[in-house]
């Protein structure tokens, strides 16, 4: 995602966690990753539902960096 001149990397987590590794090589190129942890949301998601969880609620959403 770009934003102005700034670039958020965004990151959702399903099976596996966001590396150190991805985390640690985005630093060093001056970029931040959002993870979004979809680890434990039911896979028989109605699409909309998804949204509404992924853009109004902030406990699934963190900064990795």
């Amino acid at each position: 995602m770009k934003i102005g001149k700034d670039i958020l990397l965004v990151e959702i987590t399903v099976t596996h966690k966001t590396s150190e590794e991805k985390i640690k090589k985005a630093w060093e190129y001056g970029l931040s990753i959002l993870d979004i942890d979809l680890s434990d949301y039911d896979r028989g998601f109605n699409l909309e539902d998804l949204v509404e969880e992924i853009i109004h609620y902030t406990t699934r959403k963190k900064m990795a960096n």
